[in-house]
């Protein structure tokens, strides 16, 4: 009498990838460490690893694509991932990932930040309560660089194509050493939204 193959949990981590000598420079260790630790104390079984080191930008990973079409095949119905950003940097890609593993009764316990997504109603209004928070934080950067624009204007400022071509050469040499996305915004004095942007008019050319 045939069996039917037990779904397996995914432990997904997740770098972004720089590159050195044809090496990453950033490791997945702490993150395996501990998604496996909590995976063994809560004596899962059937457990599997995967790890991609890719951009966060887009949610077109290689082994994040397995672990999503293996949730719609009924393969994997638990995802166990470290923070919520390794799923996606951008907060619409998130919400979507969420949203669609939701419907089709895929757990995601997202570990540092202990919060668990289920087919619950307390988990459908979590997601509801991102999905404003996005909208917010959307209005809000929308809005911040519009005012700093106007400020910048009424001081004289003119953000040309040399202030612009300035700010990617800087970016570019964060980036290979290292620096986070946060640290760079910091270091410019724009949001984190912003630093993306101008990364992927890089990557346009």
């Amino acid at each position: 009498m045939p069996t039917t193959k037990r779904p397996y949990v995914a432990l997904y981590a997740r770098v972004s990838s720089v590159k050195r000598n044809g090496r990453s420079r950033q490791r997945t260790d702490s993150q395996k460490l501990a998604l496996r630790k909590y995976a063994r104390e809560r004596s899962l079984k059937n457990v599997k690893y995967f790890e991609d080191h890719a951009t966060g930008r887009t949610i077109k990973r290689d082994n994040l694509q397995i672990i999503l079409d293996d949730c719609r095949q009924g393969k994997c119905n638990h995802l166990i991932i470290w923070k919520m950003d390794r799923l996606a940097r951008n907060c619409r890609d998130t919400l979507n990932l969420l949203s669609d593993l939701i419907a089709q009764k895929i757990r995601i316990s997202v570990v540092s930040q202990g919060i668990e997504f289920d087919d619950s109603p307390m988990s459908n209004f979590l997601i509801q309560i991102f999905s404003a928070v996005a909208e917010l934080e959307s209005n809000f950067i929308a809005e911040r660089i519009k005012a700093g624009l106007e400020v910048a204007k009424q001081n004289g400022v003119r953000l040309g194509r040399k202030t612009k071509d300035r700010q990617r050469k800087k970016i570019e040499r964060w980036t290979k050493q290292g620096l986070t996305v946060a640290e760079q915004a910091k270091r410019l004095g724009v949001t984190r939204q912003s630093i993306y942007k101008m990364k992927q008019r890089m990557l346009a050319g």
